[in-house]
């Protein structure tokens, strides 16, 4: 060093505690200054709204209320929108379909198909499907009160139904006195003893005469002969 300039820079042992003192209270002050300007920014802004927010703020008022217990829905108040999510479509509430066929109106129940039927209220496409099914198992319908037999059908739907209905053609007919004894077709009317009892006269006579000799077995009753009559002919 210049021996010039060295007589101003000699410190002694006091002088260099005195400027470690110094060094030390600055940051301390420095530290007290930036501690402390966040709490005086969150003074300045108690009890005001926040900031405006960025393109997912919210354009829509949201409140604090659930939906009730249960319910499936929410109103638009109570759901947080923003700019990239308005929100599902509204609902148009409780959909009730219009009567497609006015009263007065009929349809003839064995000519019918399964997508017409849909037009009558109170059926749906599983229903109708269930009515062509079993249609198709009778051979036709003989009477209106037949669709009682249809599974699930109620009175309540029987009564609301039956005004849109006739029944058209009659049903298909079997010539029952001629068949063959192994030919004997399933029916929903005939069940097995009474169909195997069919077969034993046809195997042995060739032929049947008639309900009268059915009605000597007992495999059948009065019933079943009202039952069977519009089916099979002899």
């Amino acid at each position: 060093m210049n021996p010039q300039l060295s007589k101003y820079f000699r410190f002694g042992k006091s002088d260099l505690i005195v400027f470690v003192f110094f060094v030390a209270l600055a940051g301390v002050g420095a530290t007290l200054l930036l501690w402390g300007k966040p709490q005086d920014a969150c003074k300045a802004n108690s009890g005001k709204l926040p900031p405006k927010q960025n393109d997912n703020a919210i354009i829509s008022k949201a409140t604090n209320s659930t939906p009730a217990l249960g319910s499936s829905t929410r109103t638009r108040d109570s759901l947080i929108l923003s700019r990239a999510y308005v929100g599902p479509p509204q609902s148009e509430g409780n959909y009730t379909p219009s009567r497609k066929i006015p009263e007065g109106i009929t349809l003839p129940l064995n000519q019918v198909d399964s997508a017409t039927l849909t037009q009558i209220p109170g059926i749906g496409p599983a229903f109708a499907r269930r009515i062509i099914n079993y249609r198709e198992q009778l051979g036709g319908f003989y009477t209106l009160l037949q669709l009682q037999e249809v599974y699930g059908m109620t009175t309540e739907r029987f009564l609301k139904i039956r005004n849109y209905l006739t029944l058209g053609e009659s049903p298909r007919r079997i010539a029952l006195g001629s068949i063959a004894y192994d030919s004997i077709p399933k029916h929903p009317y005939l069940n097995y003893k009474q169909r195997q009892a069919i077969a034993r006269i046809l195997y042995r006579d060739g032929a049947l005469k008639g309900w009268a000799q059915l009605a000597l077995l007992p495999e059948f009753s009065q019933e079943d002969s009202i039952r069977l009559t519009p089916y099979f002919t002899f």
